[in-house]
């Protein structure tokens, strides 16, 4: 056994600076038996069996097949944190911690299964992204060097000899390219944990979606995607049903705040257009929730009423109303009921509430034109009675550059009570002469 491994002699120092970084990553000792790397002379035979316990309580047996692939690389510079990282190394944690755990049955010891044994998980089930290809090569290196550190999780098929590979998809596609390269067994035996195979499909994909979660960059889509996959697991279980607990849970165990986990949880009330348009991003969160309120019928007609108008709040809110019980119709000169042709045809003419007018002058003209604009002003304040503060504001503002202001006032440019004239909001201020 020992010759087909490979592994070199380590000296005392070598084998005290790897057990120093197993203490640090908490495996420790166990009942007082102090973790030790033997050498291939020293080493006895053992059965390669290790059960899920041993993975949780850390013991020697775990530490001596962990530190297998590490000893084969003699002077090289260890971190098996980043090790661990590079391979994905929260899947262990994720059977002792998922958020399913108590419905998932898992194997009790790991197995080495035949690579060409494993197939991967449907693309419906995994619809994560794959690793881009300096991930993959850094996956590769690790794999390469040190073996595979963490198990994948898979489970056997039902209708073939095969394994499907739920968790560490990754992982099994860096082991097909470096045993096409190389031949190496050591890519070839595949240590996997395996779960029931009568497992709830939806359990399953539980499994999956707050595994990735985990350490996955992910896009807003497959956030969205993962989000509602867990929602609708733990509203089904009857220790997360409330709306409180479910919101909790899922933003603690997949690191985002209650309120992103909330705004993705009303999307499950979406109709499948609208989500289409809010994961190509042609739809904004804002309008997406706000058209929830209504059923996937009315949600549709207003989506393909507004067309590329869709993220104009007051439109949406204008078509929310639905047609209106009576509306004169100005070519049949009659009351008639609106239909929803109607009420979209006026919806989409609407004109907008207000609009902005860019008006660019030299220092020369910025006293005559703020003092001709208030006079303007002055007019809108009485026409449309203005007399409660700022409302002049919706029927006429100005603004303008601060700093450019102080500037033209110190040089003699601008007089102070003139710019005080068109920035006032009070109806008494407004309606001063300048």
């Amino acid at each position: 056994m020992n010759e087909e491994v490979g592994r070199p002699e380590l000296t005392e120092e070598e084998k005290e600076s790897i057990i120093n970084i197993a203490r640090e990553l908490g495996l420790g000792t166990n009942n007082g038996t102090e973790l030790k790397i033997t050498n291939p002379s020293e080493e006895p035979e053992y059965n390669d069996s290790i059960t899920i316990e041993d993975i949780v309580d850390g013991t020697e047996k775990f530490a001596k097949k962990a530190f297998v692939p590490l000893n084969a690389y003699k002077n090289a510079q260890i971190d098996l944190q980043s090790i661990m990282n590079f391979q994905e190394g929260k899947d262990n944690e994720e059977i002792r911690m998922n958020l399913i755990k108590d419905e998932l049955k898992f194997s009790k010891t790991i197995e080495d299964i035949d690579l060409d044994k494993l197939v991967e998980v449907d693309s419906s089930m995994n619809f994560f992204a794959l690793p881009n290809n300096e991930e993959f090569l850094d996956l590769a290196s690790s794999v390469e060097q040190y073996g595979i550190i963490n198990p994948l999780i898979a489970m056997r098929s039902k209708e073939s000899d095969k394994y499907i590979v739920l968790v560490g998809r990754s992982r099994l596609y860096v082991l097909r390219s470096l045993y096409s390269e190389s031949g190496d067994m050591r890519f070839f035996k595949v240590p996997c944990i395996l779960l029931d195979s009568s497992t709830d499909p939806n359990l399953i994909q539980g499994l999956i979606v707050s595994t990735n979660m985990k350490y996955r960059k992910l896009s807003k889509e497959d956030k969205i995607k993962s989000v509602l996959i867990l929602d609708d697991i733990l509203t089904k279980n009857k220790k997360y049903r409330s709306e409180i607990n479910v919101t909790s849970v899922i933003a603690t165990k997949v690191g985002i705040s209650k309120t992103t986990v909330n705004n993705y949880r009303e999307l499950k009330k979406l109709c499948p257009l609208g989500m289409e348009l809010v994961k190509n991003k042609n739809m904004n969160l804002g309008i997406a929730r706000m058209i929830t309120q209504k059923d996937h019928e009315t949600q549709e007609k207003i989506i393909k009423g507004l067309g590329n108008n869709i993220n104009d709040v007051r439109m949406v809110k204008a078509m929310m109303e639905g047609p209106a019980n009576s509306i004169y119709d100005a070519e049949k000169k009659e009351t008639v009921k609106e239909t929803w042709e109607m009420k979209t045809k006026r919806t989409k003419e609407m004109v907008p509430p207000y609009t902005y007018i860019t008006i660019k002058v030299s220092p020369l003209s910025v006293e005559d034109t703020l003092r001709d604009l208030a006079v303007l002003k002055k007019g809108f304040a009485i026409k449309y009675v203005t007399t409660k503060n700022k409302d002049i504001n919706r029927f006429m503002q100005v603004s303008v550059n601060d700093k450019d202001m102080v500037k033209y006032i110190n040089r003699g440019f601008l007089k102070q009570e003139t710019l005080d004239k068109i920035l006032a909001t009070e109806f008494n201020d407004v309606i001063k002469l300048a």
